[in-house]
């Protein structure tokens, strides 16, 4: 029992899958649904940041909260172009709210573009290798997904 055989290849690691796992999907799985992601695709996220000028940049650039919502409400709009009825007017708040708790530990009121760019597509809809292709290959993917995994990982 415990293990398990595809040819000539023992599964046992999967064995040893942590209940850490399970809780991290579990939380990100929230706060896609908190953040009305689970109807955003990487297209509708790259569409509203190229806009700002954050999605194909080489260099970062900072965005006040008034851009973040401005950008996050062009991408809403485009989702409710596709998907009508299923984002609420509160939604670009609420997702600039928690992307500003995320990004902004100085509390500038800033948070770079490639952050909120890193931490939607990690929330949108999209399957894996698409939010690869989608931007995860940025220059900033492991810093900024360290602050996603302090949010999955942490019993807070």
């Amino acid at each position: 029992h415990g293990m398990q055989n595809i040819g000539n290849t023992t599964f046992t690691w999967m064995n040893e899958i942590r209940p850490s796992v399970y809780r991290a999907a579990m939380k990100l799985l929230s706060l896609q649904k908190l953040c009305h992601m689970d109807v955003v695709f990487v297209r509708h996220i790259t569409a509203a940041l190229h806009s700002v000028g954050g999605a194909k940049q080489q260099q970062d650039v900072m965005m006040n909260k008034e851009e973040v919502t401005q950008t996050l409400n062009r991408m809403f709009h485009s989702v409710s172009q596709d998907v009508p009825g299923h984002v609420t007017m509160a939604a670009p708040e609420e997702t600039c709210s928690l992307m500003l708790r995320l990004f902004d530990r100085s509390h500038s009121g800033c948070v770079s573009a490639r952050s909120l760019q890193t931490a939607l597509i990690a929330l949108s809809a999209d399957n894996l290798l698409l939010k690869f292709r989608g931007g995860w290959r940025s220059a900033g993917l492991l810093q900024n997904t360290r602050n996603i995994s302090y949010i999955c990982f942490t019993d807070a």
